[in-house]
């Protein structure tokens, strides 16, 4: 999806369940018979993140046990619950549709029937919900289909089936939060998350064919605006990445006082990344001819990325060793606010630090020493990478499948001395993160 929707049926269907490629021997149909002849599936699109960060995940044999179990699920209803309350788009209904539909269907080579849909929402938003039947369903927001033109419609639409054609439901992203994902595992999801966006874009551009209506359908989903911007230039909002990128690099001594965003939850990379790396592919060989060659975009595109990866547990220094250090102060805290250590929650911490990591310590001497952690991470640890650390603490904390007031009131503690915006804690706890 372009954005988290709000509707039903994105919450149920289109950010749940395992998504499957169809078989190669039928022909593509939309819904009422339009019909195209196909080239070959674009799986070299694919980014080469996304594709090893996927490989990585499901190496990993509590992952590979969810999504197994995932695409053991069977007649979720799915068309059901569109049918009852979205409008089918059939040929007829929308020619400009279908017509649109059927040159990203043909230019990508998507191969089965599919299904296109509008439900009413005012946000900007369009999804795929996992295949049922042999069939393949594509929604927009009402709010999108009217205020996008053509070129930005074709990039949505490639965009969507981008997702589906490489597989990206495979891996279901709120029953692996759910889970209790933590450390390397949990901060690779979250990386394959927005490496699946990027290849989607690429999806996206090779069908609208040039970066234009890729750009004004970021710049729209940046501001929410169907118009009233005398120009848009890609220019405005790549320059905002410049901006961000020297944010992230400030290690000033006003940190405490810059809270910073839940970059950490988001599933989509932020807008002036994509839009710089949409720009990047447009420049590359793979699309243009000539330009960048495979192994220089995919480069650049790692390098434009790392901007929202940060990470801790396994780097060297002073300062992923303070947050280390708070991580576990802070993990037992969280683990025994109820009184006693939960054995979930020790689990959890186990997989951050190692089995028996958590039967060595002193969890009176560290809850004592907390204090001391906190105010080391202050000076030392940017207040970005302080509010990684909460994240984590949060997974401890929902490591059990409930967060009791204790746990709630620790973290909204620890969020406001460590200088971290407290709604993150919330946000952490409550949040259904999910590839969109």
């Amino acid at each position: 999806m372009l954005l988290t929707g709000t509707h039903p049926l994105v919450r149920a269907y289109l950010v749940t369940g395992v998504g499957k490629q169809l078989g190669c021997a039928h022909t593509p149909h939309l819904a009422g018979g339009v019909e195209t002849r196909l080239m070959a599936p674009r799986l070299d699109l694919r980014a080469q993140g996304d594709s090893d960060l996927e490989a990585k995940l499901l190496a990993d044999p509590h992952i590979k046990r969810i999504v197994d179990d995932a695409e053991k699920q069977k007649d979720l209803g799915i068309r059901r619950s569109f049918l009852a309350t979205a409008l089918r788009v059939t040929p007829p209904m929308s020619p400009r549709l279908a017509t649109l539909v059927g040159h990203c269907t043909k230019t990508l080579g998507f191969e089965g029937t599919l299904e296109t849909y509008i439900y009413p929402d005012a946000s900007f938003n369009a999804g795929m919900a996992r295949p049922e039947d042999g069939r393949v369903f594509m929604l927009f927001s009402s709010s999108l289909f009217e205020s996008f033109d053509d070129e930005e419609l074709k990039f949505v639409i490639g965009h969507e089936l981008g997702h589906h054609l490489f597989g990206h439901h495979r891996l279901p992203m709120k029953a692996l939060v759910e889970s209790s994902m933590v450390g390397v595992a949990a901060t690779q999801l979250f990386a394959w998350s927005r490496y699946a966006e990027i290849s989607a874009d690429r999806a996206g551009l090779t069908c609208a064919g040039k970066l234009d209506g890729v750009t004004s359908s970021l710049l729209k989903l940046a501001s929410g605006l169907r118009q009233g911007l005398t120009s848009m230039r890609a220019e405005d909002l790549i320059s905002q990445l410049g901006d961000m990128q020297e944010e992230l690099g400030k290690r000033s001594a006003d940190d405490a006082n810059r809270k910073p965003q839940p970059d950490w939850f988001a599933t989509h990379p932020f807008s002036p990344l994509r839009l710089q790396a949409a720009n990047a592919f447009s420049r590359a060989e793979q699309f243009a001819g000539t330009g960048l060659s495979r192994t220089q975009l995919e480069t650049e595109v790692a390098e434009l990325m790392a901007v929202m990866e940060p990470t801790y547990l396994e780097d060297k220094g002073e300062i992923p060793e303070a947050m280390r250090r708070l991580l576990l102060a802070g993990g037992v805290a969280v683990a025994s606010a109820n009184g006693e250590l939960d054995e979930k929650e020790r689990k959890v911490l186990e997989r951050f630090f190692g089995v028996g990591s958590v039967d060595r310590v002193n969890v009176k001497a560290l809850s004592d020493d907390l204090p001391r952690r906190i105010s080391n991470a202050v000076a030392v640890v940017p207040v970005l990478r302080r509010g990684q650390v909460l994240r984590d603490l949060c997974l401890v904390a929902r490591a059990d499948g409930h967060v009791s007031a204790e746990e709630r009131t620790l973290l909204l503690d620890l969020a406001t001395k460590l200088g971290v915006e407290v709604t993150l804690v919330d946000r952490a706890l409550g949040a259904e993160l999910s590839l969109d």
